[in-house]
């Protein structure tokens, strides 16, 4: 059992772990306590890096995610800003590893995923510029910015990067050019 303990200026945590026994006909209790102050204090802190850390991510005007390297790899984290992007909410887009592979251009998939087999063989980051298809069908251009983390526990390398919408700067480009 976890309990708070107030001494004067500041609070306290700990556990109590009660043990009870028969001895020679009598029943015994024990009651063993432990500071917990140190770890509550860890814990804390952690959840609220964790609240500075989502509200941040979730805040910036790119999608930042995490994947296994692969047309397969499973999305461990993509932000809410796919909704809004793609059209797709973020649960949709993990749940099927396969989407980024449907949703990618057809004339860019390969090109995409060679060079990010490509950085994954010379152990550094990619960045990439790839068009892909909105939920709608609607064509927009992506700038993909990733490093590759070595595999753990068996798996696929991880992935961890950000996809900005980059449509307009290409159209601009695009007209200056043509000008």
């Amino acid at each position: 059992v976890e309990y708070p303990c107030h001494a004067p200026g500041e609070q306290r945590w700990f556990v109590a772990r009660i043990t009870s026994f028969e001895n020679n006909g009598q029943r015994w209790i024990v009651v063993a306590h432990e500071n917990i102050t140190e770890r509550k204090q860890v814990e804390e802190a952690l959840q609220k890096a964790e609240i500075k850390y989502r509200m941040l991510v979730e805040r910036l005007p790119v999608i930042i995610y995490t994947s296994e390297l692969g047309e397969n790899g499973a999305w461990t984290y993509v932000s809410p800003q796919i909704e809004n992007l793609l059209g797709f909410t973020a649960e949709e887009w993990m749940a099927d590893p396969g989407l980024w592979y449907q949703q990618a251009h057809p004339e860019d998939r390969n090109r995409q995923q060679k060079l990010e087999e490509q950085a994954w063989a010379r152990q550094e980051s990619f960045e990439g510029e790839y068009r892909m298809l909105t939920r709608d069908g609607r064509q927009i251009w992506i700038r993909d910015s990733a490093l590759i983390l070595p595999p753990q526990n068996n798996r696929a390398p991880i992935v961890q990067g950000m996809l900005m919408h980059i449509t307009v700067r290409k159209q601009v480009k695009e007209n200056l050019r043509d000008s």
